[in-house]
């Protein structure tokens, strides 16, 4: 993974030294004629920065990828680290196991890691830094098909989004996949408007970091050996530098990972009453769910209705526009070629996404997965701004611009708002992690109702309170032996009735044998949780002396 990043790096940075254009943009001028774009930019990305907290978005997905980075970072292994204690002082990874999810973001985000040194923050920070890059290559590709002001509707249209908000102050792979779809989309445009090896070494490389960026991106390779066949079309022969024959090999992880994940069933995640992943009688259910997340006007949902339908009309506009044209397309722009292949990639993972057993898309964690789909959307939009006269465009543009906006203030904070605070799991783990950081730094063992990846992810050991109710002799040792100062339990507590009081929840019950001094509780809905200190455990039969290690 390494050497492909490095690698492609390289690829890019030859572009830019070569393509006399880059010359212009890094300069005052060029600065200031995209004035308006930067503040644009700058204004959504600070509305979705103080309006959507750093938390977890998606739990266990966002809980899996970070600390699979941990374990890249200090033990250069691919895996999710599930079991890890501090031991002599220093953090050891006891248990870990391949995860489904692509690593490409797992890795970079070791990556900061290794330069930065190691701390939760940094995966918010990486998705944050993303966010003003996503909407530049937004505004890049939309001047490319309409012009500088179609390029402003197209960023509005897309960056006033409650979703893409969520996403980049979260920590999933979302907005990374965003990027490089988009990158990948530019460097096939550069690549078809002069084909060369420099240009398609590019391309290819940044086809291989795409395809492990999401399962899904891979439908993208056909995306790219489109655009390259084309421009082998268009110069009249085989272009193949080492980069491009490498590929294939480059590609044998990712396709070894979806064996591994085609092969164990458990990783699927499918509910009781479902037996398999993909099934055209989920197509009819996953349709309805798709017409009522573009389109509906619920706060509860994460959508940008507006972009859904301007957008829509726009495509077909778009779709009439190249029928009437059909017989001209081998002289079609590379930017429009691009655009066309890479949305027809972006429709084809929707349309795969309707025959998914967990494909509801106004689930708030399915919603993430439409965020190419608006792009194409927003690309759209801005293809058919720029056919508009020249004496009404100023006008249209302005109309669409503020439009956005103004459902965006409108009703996508109050969507935002309303999300927010909607994981309540997430947000109890937060406040169980601010409790337990006031308290003094000593080595302390986490018994929680919880998954521990989130303990894990912070450096601290941490058992599920299932694994305990087995091992309680264990736990004892420790006490004893003084690898743990302090051994805490989180526990739920139920209402017990009408009159009031709370009652422990059979689930989260300990064995007789630990005796408990409370410390802290919060009540959150219905429930009450509640933080405990392990003061003994008291063993039938407690040895005399300490087993020896």
């Amino acid at each position: 993974m390494l050497g492909t990043f490095v690698w492609w790096l390289y690829a890019v940075v030859r572009i830019v030294k070569t393509d006399p254009a880059f010359d212009r943009v890094i300069t005052w001028g060029a600065v200031k004629r995209h004035c308006a774009a930067w503040v644009l930019i700058t204004g959504l990305v600070a509305v979705a920065w103080f309006t959507v907290p750093y938390s977890w978005k998606v739990l266990y997905d966002e809980l899996v990828l970070q600390s699979t980075a941990l374990n890249l970072h200090f033990f250069r292994e691919l895996g999710t680290m599930v079991r890890g204690h501090e031991i002599d002082g220093v953090f050891r990874s006891l248990d870990v196991y391949l995860d489904k999810r692509p690593f490409f973001y797992p890795f970079l985000v070791s990556l900061v890691h290794d330069l930065t040194g190691y701390r939760t923050l940094n995966a918010y920070v990486l998705n944050t830094a993303l966010m003003p890059v996503v909407l530049g290559l937004v505004y890049v590709i939309g001047r490319w098909l309409g012009g500088q002001r179609a390029a402003l509707v197209a960023v509005a249209c897309f960056g006033a989004s409650p979703l893409l908000a969520q996403n980049a102050n979260g920590v999933g792979m979302e907005m990374l996949n965003l990027v490089m779809i988009l990158v990948t989309l530019g460097l096939a445009v550069y690549y078809l408007r002069k084909p060369d090896a420099v240009r398609l070494s590019a391309l290819v490389l940044s086809c291989v970091l795409l395809a492990q960026t999401r399962y899904e991106s891979a439908l993208y390779v056909g995306c790219v050996a489109l655009a390259i066949l084309e421009g082998w079309r268009r110069v009249r022969q085989i272009i193949l530098p080492p980069a491009g024959l490498c590929a294939p090999l480059l590609l044998i992880p990712c396709a070894l990972h979806n064996t591994y994940l085609s092969g164990m069933p458990m990783l699927w995640e499918l509910r009781d009453d479902v037996s398999t992943r993909f099934g055209v009688n989920y197509l009819g259910d996953n349709l309805r769910h798709a017409v009522d997340y573009f389109f509906g006007l619920s706060i509860e949902l994460l959508n940008a209705w507006w972009l859904s339908i301007i957008g829509v009309l726009a495509i077909g506009w778009v779709g009439c526009s190249l029928w009437s044209n059909r017989t001209r397309w081998r002289a079609m722009p590379p930017h429009i070629l691009v655009v066309l292949i890479m949305g027809l990639g972006a429709f084809a993972n929707l349309g795969l996404l309707m025959f998914y057993y967990w494909g509801q898309l106004d689930d708030t964690i399915v919603s993430r997965l439409s965020l190419p789909v608006y792009a194409v959307l927003a690309f759209a939009v801005a293809w058919v701004v720029g056919q508009v006269r020249d004496a009404w465009q100023p006008r249209v543009c302005g109309w669409l611009l503020t439009g956005a906006l103004l459902c965006y203030l409108g009703l996508g904070l109050r969507s935002t708002a309303y999300n927010n605070p909607r994981n309540q799991l997430a947000t109890e783990m937060t406040w169980e992690e601010q409790w337990v950081a006031q308290r003094p730094q000593v080595s302390r063992l986490i018994i929680t109702n919880k998954t521990a990846l989130n303990w894990i992810g912070r450096l601290t050991s941490a058992i599920p309170l299932s694994t305990v109710r087995t091992k309680a002799d264990k736990v004892w040792f420790h006490m004893k032996a003084g690898t743990f100062r302090e051994v805490l339990v989180s526990q739920y507590y139920r209402p017990v009735g009408a009159e009031g009081g709370f009652v422990l929840d059979p689930k989260d019950t300990l064995p007789d044998s630990f005796v408990l001094e409370p410390l802290t509780e919060r009540q959150v809905g219905g429930k009450l949780l509640r933080i405990s200190r392990v003061s003994e455990i008291r063993l039938p039969a407690a040895p005399k002396e300490l087993p020896s290690k």
